[in-house]
C-alpha cells in the first residue's frame, strides 16, 4: 500500500470512528423510547413542504455556481451544472473521503470543457461565497443571537468565528498583490490565481449580487426546513428563532472532520435549538430527518451519475497544480 493510500485509508478510519463517537455521544443525552415515540408525532403535510424546500435548494444553489463560472471563465449551460450538482451532492453523502462530491465536480465540470483551474477554483469560490454569506447572516443576527444566547463562552466563540472568517477571507482577497518572486512557488501561485477569480467576482457587481443573495437564500431555506421539521412535531418555536440558531450550527458542518456532517451536525443543532428551549431529544430527531431526507434527496444524482456513463479520472491529477494554472491533463484522462 503506498503512502498516499495509506493516509486515505487512514483518513476514512478516523472520519468514521469520530462520526460513530458523535453519534454515539448525542445518542447517549437522549432516551429512546420518547425519541421512537415522537416520530410518531410528525405532521405528514409539513414533512411534504420539507422535501420541496429541500429539493429547491438544489437549482438554487446551481444557479449559484452557474454565476460563478460565467463570471471566471463564460458560457455554460445551466442544465449541466444542475446535473452535476445533483451528482455532486450524491457523492457527498456517499464518499467517506474529507474530498467527496466536491473533487468530482472539479473532474466532471473541467470534462465539460472548463480549463483545469476555472473548474477547480469555480468549486472553491462557490464554497467560499456560501461561507461569506454565513458570516453576513451571523453578523447581522448578532443582536438577536445575543437575545437568545446568555453564555458568555458562546457568544466570544461566535464572534471569534466570525473575525477569523473576516479576516481569513481579506487574507485570501489579498493575496493578488503579494511580490511576485513568491509566486515561483506552486502553492502560492494556486492561491493566488484563487484570489484573482474571487476579484473577478468582486468587481463585478451584478455576479457578486446574485451570488451573495443566491447564498443567502439557501441558508434561508435551510433554516425554513428546520422550522418546518420542528413545527411537525408541534413544537413552540418561529421562523425567525430558526433563521438566527441555525446558520451558527451549520457553521460547526464546514469541520471535515465526519462523514457527510453526520454527529457534528447532530451536535450542533442540539446545542443551537437548545437555547430555544427545544429539548435535546426533539433537537436530535429534527437534525436526523434533516439529515436523512438529503440522502434521500441526493439520490438522483447517483441515478444521473448512471444514466450520463460519468467515470472516475483516470489520471493522476495535482489540484494544487491545476489550481496554480499547470499542465492541462484532458488528453490523458481521455
Amino acid at each position: 500500500m503506498s503512502g498516499i493510500r495509506l493516509r486515505q485509508w487512514l483518513s476514512q478510519v478516523a472520519r468514521f470512528a469520530i462520526t460513530a463517537a458523535l453519534l454515539w455521544y448525542v445518542f447517549s443525552k437522549v432516551d429512546f423510547a420518547s425519541l421512537g415515540m415522537r416520530i410518531l408525532d410528525f405532521s405528514p403535510a409539513l414533512l411534504l413542504l420539507v422535501v420541496v424546500v429541500l429539493l429547491a435548494q438544489v437549482p438554487v444553489a446551481a444557479a449559484r455556481w452557474l454565476v460563478v463560472i460565467r463570471t471566471i471563465h463564460g458560457p455554460i449551460q445551466f442544465g449541466a451544472v444542475l446535473q452535476l450538482m445533483f451528482v455532486g451532492m450524491f457523492f457527498n453523502q456517499a464518499l467517506p473521503s474529507a474530498i467527496g462530491g466536491d473533487a468530482l465536480r472539479v473532474w466532471y465540470i473541467y470534462r465539460h470543457g472548463l480549463p483545469l483551474r476555472a473548474a477547480f477554483n469555480s468549486v472553491l469560490l462557490d464554497r467560499i461565497i456560501a461561507m461569506v454569506a454565513l458570516l453576513v447572516l451571523m453578523a447581522a443576527s448578532l443582536p438577536w443571537l445575543f437575545r437568545l444566547i446568555d453564555t458568555a463562552t458562546i457568544r466570544l466563540a461566535v464572534v471569534a468565528a466570525i473575525v477569523l472568517m473576516t479576516t481569513g477571507l481579506l487574507v485570501l482577497y489579498g493575496v493578488k498583490y503579494l511580490p511576485a518572486f513568491l509566486f515561483r512557488w506552486r502553492l502560492v501561485r494556486a492561491v493566488q490565481n484563487l484570489s484573482q477569480d474571487l476579484h473577478t467576482i468582486a468587481v463585478a457587481p451584478r455576479s457578486a449580487f446574485r451570488a451573495l443573495s443566491l447564498s443567502l437564500l439557501l441558508h434561508g431555506m435551510t433554516s425554513l426546513a428546520v422550522f418546518l421539521i420542528a413545527r411537525s412535531l408541534a413544537l413552540d418555536i418561529d421562523v425567525l428563532t430558526c433563521l438566527v440558531l441555525v446558520p451558527p450550527g451549520i457553521l460547526l458542518t464546514i469541520l471535515p472532520i465526519s462523514m457527510a456532517g453526520w454527529g457534528i451536525r447532530e451536535l450542533g443543532m442540539i446545542s443551537a435549538l437548545g437555547y430555544a428551549g427545544v429539548a435535546s431529544a426533539d433537537a436530535l430527531l429534527i437534525s436526523i430527518t434533516l439529515g436523512v431526507l438529503i440522502v434521500l434527496l441526493s439520490l438522483p444524482g447517483g441515478w444521473i451519475w448512471l444514466a450520463k456513463k460519468y467515470h472516475a479520472p483516470r489520471a493522476e491529477i495535482s489540484f494544487s497544480e491545476a489550481a496554480a494554472g499547470g499542465r492541462d491533463t484532458r488528453r490523458e484522462a481521455d
